[in-house]
């Protein structure tokens, strides 16, 4: 294959590789489960925080979504968001506060208070987990206007 050829097919071959990666993280990091289950409705946040991390799942195989969420923090529920270039397939969700629940999560066993993550379980029964940072965790339970339980920081 010359030189021309490849210059001319290489940008579909991107785009054709990055849609396949993306479809399999929706698909693997349970983003698609969670969109079947918690579809999104309008309602205008209490507070909308952009260029968030998360990762989708508890273990070894959680997906990582490194500072591309927005999460909207609303009266009723949690709204988690994607930038589209990161996911062309992920709709936003929307959680009622009333189907998550948090508790602490220990990183390399250390107190929580060293690397304070939280888990947030969506849906009852769980049908994914979120493990957020410390400080966004608590940024959410904040602006939920006391709807988000949150555990005691040194819970774990």
């Amino acid at each position: 294959m010359n030189e021309n050829a490849f210059l001319a097919i290489f940008p579909f071959l991107f785009i054709g590789g990055w849609l396949i990666i993306t479809a399999l993280l929706w698909l693997f990091s349970g983003w698609k489960a969670l969109q079947d289950r918690f579809p999104d409705h309008d309602e205008l946040p209490l507070k909308r925080m952009h260029f968030q991390s998360a990762t989708f799942g508890d273990g070894f195989f959680g997906s990582n979504y490194g500072g591309c969420l927005r999460f909207d923090v609303c009266r009723s529920g949690l709204r988690v968001a994607v930038w589209r270039i990161f996911g062309p397939l992920s709709q936003p969700f929307f959680v009622p506060w009333s189907e998550i629940t948090t508790d602490t999560k220990r990183f390399l066993g250390l107190p929580h208070y060293v690397f304070g993550f939280y888990r947030f379980r969506l849906g009852k029964p769980e049908v994914k987990c979120l493990v957020l940072n410390k400080r966004a965790a608590l940024r959410i339970a904040e602006a939920s206007e006391g709807q988000l339980i949150m555990p005691p920081p040194d819970a774990s």
